[in-house]
């Protein structure tokens, strides 16, 4: 049971991580995107929005994170959480540290919610592509 609580803690804490570096990236994409539309020729505005979506998404996805998808390793827990050879209040704590610490983080409100900057700067760049596309 243990062990389950610390792979709970860590996946909290990695929670946490992505969407303090979401965030801490969010004003970069924003400011690149900006410096795409000083660009005058159509396919060079295209080309540049390509590149600032690879620097994103090489530094948001910097290799330091776990390869499966939070839903992922939640349901793994799950799964553990059930198999175990443990008394129901025992099972209950665990599933009630999942759903508290790591659940209840899941889900566009919440992304929203956490990473509103992110957010606004994505549907930026998204507009821009647009934008970019429509003067070809």
């Amino acid at each position: 049971m243990e062990e389950l609580l610390e792979k709970i803690n860590e996946l909290s804490e990695d929670m946490k991580s992505s969407t303090k570096r979401l965030d801490e990236k969010s004003i970069c994409l924003f400011l690149s995107t900006l410096g795409c539309w000083s660009v005058n020729i159509g396919w060079v505005q295209l080309f540049a929005v390509a590149v600032v979506l690879f620097f994103l998404i090489d530094h948001v996805v910097d290799g330091k994170y776990n390869k499966k998808s939070f839903k992922a390793r939640i349901s793994e827990i799950e799964k553990a959480n059930n198999k175990l050879d443990a008394e129901e209040p025992k099972k209950n704590e665990v599933a009630g540290a999942l759903h508290r610490y790591c659940t209840k983080q899941l889900g566009f409100k919440q992304l929203v919610k956490t990473n509103y900057r992110y957010v606004v700067s994505s549907i930026f760049y998204s507009t821009s592509i647009v934008m970019f596309l429509d003067k070809i």
